[in-house]
């Protein structure tokens, strides 16, 4: 395991130098030019940063550190939220044709747009759509504050299963992951813009590194991980190939324990 960590570490390192000796030679970008020497100074001044306040974090009890955690997860929503609430998030993907598809649904109307019929992997997103609103016309609050509460929760779902395995590893790297949060503009821009279909497959797979992380593999949890999984492919099929790298962790946890479900 250690070897691998290593393995990792120098792959990475060798990655962001190539990525920055690129720049050097190919700098011209979609959102303009990026000027390398600015991106390494970033750099650099991130990492001492970043360096910083996880030296402070060393000098924090355990508590304080759950509590860090659990009010920057607040944080993240709250901010989620009120994004949602006052600024327009543009939804991407093929949103819009399944929401319309979805009011005929919902209206017990089921002829299907050619759009759909073309690409069926967009039926049981259409389907839980037509279920959104009609939660919607049960609430009295419409299709798009649920489809965002469905977002949003999805979002602080992974998030949530994200740290408690890094808090499991190392508590102090979950704290700093924890406040990363709050100021990465991923968590209040695309996420949310993609999670109703990118969502599931994040979330599938957050819930998959969690359950190994914390012990052997036991039937009722390997019945849970196939419905949160086969959820995860109804919304984001290409999640399919997450069975591969699950695969693997099986035979390297057979090959070391010699079982794999207690």
């Amino acid at each position: 395991m250690i070897r691998l960590e290593k393995l990792v570490q120098y792959c990475l390192i060798g990655l962001t130098s190539l990525s920055l000796l690129m720049m050097i030679f190919v700098f011209p970008t979609e959102a303009g030019n990026v000027n390398p020497i600015f991106v390494i100074l970033t750099v650099f001044l991130l990492y001492f940063i970043l360096r910083f306040i996880n030296g402070q974090l060393k000098k924090l009890t355990v508590q304080h550190l759950r509590n860090i955690i659990i009010g920057s997860i607040l944080c993240v929503t709250i901010i989620a939220i009120l994004n949602v609430i006052y600024f327009r998030v543009q939804l991407f993907g093929d949103v819009q044709i399944c929401i319309d598809m979805a009011k005929k649904l919902a209206q017990n109307n089921f002829e299907w747009s050619n759009w759909i019929l073309q690409y069926k992997n967009l039926v049981p997103l259409t389907v839980l759509y037509s279920w959104m609103m009609k939660i919607g016309q049960l609430l009295h609050t419409g299709f798009y504050p649920i489809f965002f509460t469905y977002n949003i929760s999805l979002l602080i779902g992974s998030l949530t299963l994200t740290l408690l395995t890094l808090w499991h590893k190392n508590p102090q790297a979950a704290t700093l992951a924890s406040l990363l949060a709050i100021f990465l503009p991923m968590f209040y821009g695309f996420i949310i813009q993609v999670d109703y279909t990118d969502g599931a497959s994040i979330f599938a797979l957050s819930f998959l590194i969690f359950l190994f992380e914390f012990g052997h593999v036991n039937w009722w949890k390997l019945g849970l991980l196939t419905f949160i999984f086969t959820y995860g492919y109804l919304m984001r099929p290409n999640i399919i190939i997450a069975l591969v790298a699950l695969s693997i962790i099986g035979l390297f946890t057979y090959k070391k324990q010699k079982k794999l479900i207690n």
